[in-house]
């Protein structure tokens, strides 16, 4: 079932303009005492813009999905493709507003080095050593399961950090005072 989602996302992503690039693909496996999980990330590219496609398969679970980022008129779009449960590929478009100078910068960085640190893993990601708090979290998302305050201080101190070094990196391309 997983490689047929797969090569329905192929299609409608290549029916796009999309070119895949697997030189490029990076593969992540990690494995904790709840088992392994192992993901794929495969870049492309098209006229209009990028994405990346993911494979994740664990335990019990296989995902697959595609992040797509276009620019669109001043406007970053980012469009997230899956299969859903009746078989046929959808996808859900979010916009960055279009707002000016410092703000700009400092927003748009900060997504797309969240995007960038969760949807490809370079061992050790960010989001891959949260990972093991969110799993554990999940089966009982209540205010005093542990995981579950370790997951959001894992997880925001990683969003934090990403919107630091944005002040930061705008600045230095003179974006911002």
């Amino acid at each position: 079932m997983e490689n047929k989602n797969v090569e329905k996302l192929k299609t409608t992503l290549a029916a796009k303009g999309y070119k895949i690039d697997l030189v490029k693909a990076k593969a992540v496996e990690i494995i904790d005492h709840r088992g392994i999980v192992r993901a794929v990330v495969i870049p492309a590219k098209s006229d209009t813009g990028k994405l990346m496609l993911v494979y994740i398969s664990g335990k019990n679970s296989v995902k697959v999905g595609a992040v797509e980022i276009v620019e669109n008129g001043g406007f970053k779009q980012t469009k997230v493709y899956y299969v859903d449960y009746d078989g046929k590929v959808k996808s859900r478009t979010y916009t960055i507003q279009d707002f000016s100078g410092c703000s700009k910068c400092v927003w748009t960085c900060t997504f797309e080095c969240i995007l960038q640190n969760c949807v490809v893993p370079e061992p050790p990601s960010v989001c891959s050593l949260c990972q093991p708090f969110l799993t554990c979290c999940l089966p009982a998302p209540v205010p005093d399961n542990p995981c579950c305050a370790a997951a959001i201080i894992c997880y925001g101190a990683m969003a934090t950090g990403c919107h630091l070094w944005c002040i930061y990196d705008c600045g230095q391309r003179g974006e911002c005072p």
